[in-house]
C-alpha cells in the first residue's frame, strides 16, 4: 500500500522518523487501518519537519 506523504518545507530532519513510527504506533493502537495508520505517521513527521532545532548549537551549550 503506498500513501504518499505530504510535501513540506523542511525545517529540520531530525526525529521526523521517531514522530512517524509515535503517529503510526498511536494510529494502530485506535485500531486504525493501514491507510489511516500511515496517514497519521505522515501527520507527526509533518510537523516535525517544520520545527527548528530543539536544542542550541552545541558551541552554545554552557557558554552562560
Amino acid at each position: 500500500m503506498f500513501v504518499p506523504a505530504p510535501v513540506v518545507d523542511v525545517v529540520e530532519p531530525v526525529g521526523a522518523g521517531d514522530a512517524f513510527a509515535s503517529g503510526f504506533l498511536a494510529a494502530t493502537l485506535d485500531g486504525a487501518g493501514l491507510a489511516e495508520r500511515l496517514s497519521a505517521g505522515h501527520a507527526a513527521a509533518e510537523r516535525v519537519l517544520t520545527i527548528a532545532a530543539d536544542l542550541p548549537p552545541l558551541a552554545a551549550i554552557g557558554s552562560d
